[in-house]
């Protein structure tokens, strides 16, 4: 009687993630786009509730007259416009460096760049004399809300596309890790299917990492323990991809394989005497 192919349903447990390795590639794909859409769905509500508000209170207070033209931006005086805990948004038109805040991020309009600092350090974006940009709260206040849903749209869409090309690469990475350790095992596992089991498990990983984000805007957890979640979350993959193993077929008994001598003695002395044997002559 033939066996039923192996269903995949879900990666949260060990067995669930080795059930992929030996099921259709579509239905991983599939559970890999839920998973991708719930950490889209995490980065979306962290971006709307820490970064969003702190913007449309900056575009609100925008000061008359302005701008960044000729590779400089023109305003009367250095101003804090908008922040809180996770982002804040400063003029700067004197060309000082801008003191580094209590937010985790702080973007400061300076005399001829565009600062960004945070705990990885600093980085900025000079003016192009192109440029001519007028930042009063009549031209910056219809433009962001134009783009708003265009922008959360590309950040979800950049998030799930993101997600699958590390996906298909950790895929490479770990499956030979999973591949190894099946072998060592004595497990049944080939190339394509210790990939598919090496992605699988890093969906775990994935629902992790969106918990942490929300924990995050929500004010739970600082950027330094966020960053430490993000680096765990990959250990949660391994930690799968791992004991997942465990859960592999074994290899199947060759029919063809000669008997050793042990197994046939075995075998003759549990198979009884046959009555109907011709006698052997003395």
């Amino acid at each position: 009687m033939k066996a039923e192919p192996t269903r995949a349903w879900q990666p949260l447990t060990f067995g669930g993630v080795a059930c992929y390795g030996q099921d259709w590639v579509g239905r991983l794909f599939a559970t890999c786009f839920i998973f991708s859409l719930i950490v889209a769905a995490s980065v979306l509500w962290t971006a709307r509730r820490t970064w969003a508000p702190v913007i449309d209170e900056a575009i609100a207070r925008l000061p008359a007259g302005a701008e960044i033209r000729d590779g400089h931006l023109q305003a009367q005086l250095p101003m804090r416009l908008a922040e809180n805990r996770f982002l804040s948004i400063q003029l700067e038109p004197r060309g000082d460096i801008a003191p580094r805040g209590s937010s985790d991020l702080q973007v400061t309009l300076s005399r001829s760049e565009l600062q960004f600092s945070s705990l990885f350090g600093r980085s900025s974006i000079p003016y192009q004399p192109y440029w001519t940009l007028v930042l009063s709260r009549a031209e910056m206040d219809p433009w962001w809300n134009a783009w708003r849903p265009a922008v959360l749209g590309y950040l979800a869409g950049g998030t799930i596309v993101f997600l699958f090309a590390s996906w298909i690469f950790l895929g490479f990475v770990n499956g030979l890790m999973v591949l190894v350790v099946a072998h060592m095992a004595n497990r049944q596992v080939s190339l394509w299917s210790s990939w598919k089991v090496a992605v699988a498990a890093l969906m775990p990983g994935a629902l992790f990492l969106s918990f942490a984000l929300v924990l995050y805007s929500l004010g739970s957890l600082n950027l330094p323990e966020l960053i430490a979640a993000f680096a765990l979350h990959f250990f949660v993959g391994w930690i799968f991809a791992l004991l997942a193993v465990i859960w592999l077929p074994k290899p199947a008994d060759n029919p063809f394989e000669p008997e050793t001598s042990d197994e046939a003695l075995e075998k003759n002395e549990e198979e009884p005497p046959n009555p109907f044997a011709p006698k052997s002559k003395k």
